[in-house]
């Protein structure tokens, strides 16, 4: 039996993603969704896709936040009760899912593997692994213009090669022409 049409002529999410990744009526094409490059992709994402994440480090929800029927769910959920929301205790990890500070990015950049999940214990963020959340510190910094965390990001990308297709785009963003004359 085929779920019930409940967006009618609604095409809020297709307008507001970044990406274009819902053009077709409820299709998604994950290969250009924002989340899909920056939760569960282990690779690196084309350039365009890239500068698309803006600041947004971990997921994007853009779809979700300007679905209408999403709202109705949101307000339930701000009115239920407290105590069945725990709030986060101090020695809960807790990352803003973009606009992260410098220090935050910093972390991901120079932090080993065993840093990162030591430091991150159970959180959601693990999903995007270690490789995913350093990948991802490397695209928020450039998008962002840190351009004094230029340092680290030439380190991890020599620490980790996975990385080093990354360079020429952050260079370019940097305006960096040696990167290893960078003052």
């Amino acid at each position: 039996m085929p779920s019930p049409d409940l967006c009618g002529q609604c095409n809020l999410c297709q307008v507001a993603c970044p990406t274009g990744a819902l053009d077709t009526p409820y299709v998604m094409n994950a290969t250009q969704c924002l989340s899909y490059w920056n939760i569960e992709s282990q690779a690196i994402p084309p350039q365009e896709i890239s500068q698309k994440m803006g600041s947004r480090f971990f997921g994007c929800d853009i779809c979700q936040e300007v679905c209408p029927w999403n709202k109705k769910k949101l307000k339930a959920f701000e009115s239920s009760d407290a105590t069945t929301h725990p709030a986060p205790t101090e020695h809960t990890p807790t990352y803003h899912l973009k606009n992260l500070e410098k220090e935050e990015l910093y972390f991901f950049l120079t932090a080993s593997n065993s840093q990162i999940l030591e430091r991150l214990g159970q959180s959601p963020l693990l999903r995007a692994r270690p490789f995913g959340l350093r990948r991802n510190a490397v695209i928020v910094a450039t998008n962002q213009g840190y351009k004094e965390l230029w340092p680290y990001i030439h380190a991890a990308t020599k620490k980790y090669p996975k990385l080093l297709s990354l360079l020429p785009w952050v260079m370019s963003r940097f305006e960096i022409a040696n990167p290893d004359s960078f003052e």
